[in-house]
């Protein structure tokens, strides 16, 4: 391949559809957004075998602390039973 059709496809691959030549990306031109923390895992601890449960949410600690979570359920998979759950006896992982 030729340098003029390397320099080419550099051109070509470099292209976003609906942007004009020389345009910049917005993510670029515009302020950051406020950076929130990588969210973790919504535990609890199982009252049979007192093992981690996962509730199956995702959440910062932020909105955590904000959160009304009460009479929440879910089912475990290690003692096969259905377990309520609020704020107060969970806690976030990872």
């Amino acid at each position: 391949m030729g340098r003029s059709k390397t320099k080419k496809a550099a051109r070509d691959a470099a292209k976003v559809p609906g942007r004009k030549a020389g345009e910049v990306p917005q993510a670029v031109t515009q302020p950051m957004a406020k950076v929130r923390a990588a969210p973790g895992t919504v535990m609890i601890t199982c009252p049979v075998t007192r093992k981690p449960l996962s509730t199956g949410l995702a959440m910062d600690a932020a909105s955590f602390a904000s959160s009304a979570l009460v009479n929440n359920s879910v089912s475990c998979p290690r003692c096969g039973g259905m377990h309520t759950w609020s704020k107060q006896n969970a806690y976030i992982a990872g």
